[in-house]
């Protein structure tokens, strides 16, 4: 999903054939003129831009994330999918041009995370078992910093993707498990314990590879635009 946004937050800045309802954006003004842009087509950025081959905003998918995997202690959250992706809030955009670092910081109202937990673990004895697994967040913010360098293909100037961090902050959420009555015993107790009454201790769990995985799409992502265009297609000379 971030992917997307700073795949929009570039192309704003593409000089020709765009379509019509981009405002181009000039290196002056040039952060009020990005944040303006996507707040203004949040629409036409959830839905994809299928003209400049950027894709829709959500459901971002991913296969796997890691909660815990030590020899004794396996859970994962498998075919995970997040939804509410469109109800976002650009907070701030900042672009330096000059050591060709771009910040963006989002919020989001909503949030939902379905999957699938798998979960193997030996205490007195082994316990394994996968269902699925619904999480809600009102309370979730990202703030990605990515450094770019130059590289001259074919005697053209462009960039590409040399760092990206991302930061997850979620304040708390909603659990609901695929657990029916009769299987509310220990396995419940375990889960409930580790996600339910202990939110602190499984988003420091989960958010490290949430934040893997969605710096990584994003690199792939935006390292495609800068191969597309050249640096001064990206960011011509303007007002």
């Amino acid at each position: 999903m971030f992917a997307v946004i700073f795949a929009f937050m570039l192309v704003t800045t593409y000089a020709a054939e765009i379509p019509s309802y981009i405002n181009v954006c000039g290196r002056q003004n040039l952060n009020q003129c990005i944040k303006d842009n996507m707040n203004n087509l949040k629409s036409k950025i959830c839905e994809g831009l299928t003209d400049l081959n950027i894709p829709p905003l959500e459901p971002l998918n991913i296969d796997k994330l890691v909660i815990s995997e030590t020899a004794n202690n396996k859970i994962y959250l498998n075919n995970v999918q997040i939804t509410g992706l469109c109800d976002f809030i650009i907070n701030s955009v900042s672009v330096d041009l000059d050591k060709i670092i771009f910040n963006i910081d989002t919020s989001f109202n909503r949030l939902y995370l379905n999957g699938t937990y798998d979960i193997d673990i030996h205490i007195l004895v082994p316990i394994a078992y996968k269902a699925p697994i619904y999480l809600t967040t009102d309370n979730a913010s990202i703030k990605i910093i990515m450094q770019a360098s130059k590289a001259i293909k074919k005697g053209i100037e462009h960039l590409y993707v040399s760092e990206l961090k991302s930061n997850i902050d979620v304040k708390g959420y909603d659990a609901q498990y695929g657990l029916k009555e009769n299987e509310l015993s220990q396995l419940g107790q375990i889960l409930g314990g580790l996600i339910g009454s202990n939110q602190e201790e499984f988003l420091q769990r989960l958010i490290p590879s949430l934040e893997e995985e969605i710096s990584k799409w994003l690199i792939s992502i935006v390292n495609s635009v800068f191969k597309t265009f050249s640096y001064e297609q990206l960011f011509p000379h303007r007002t």
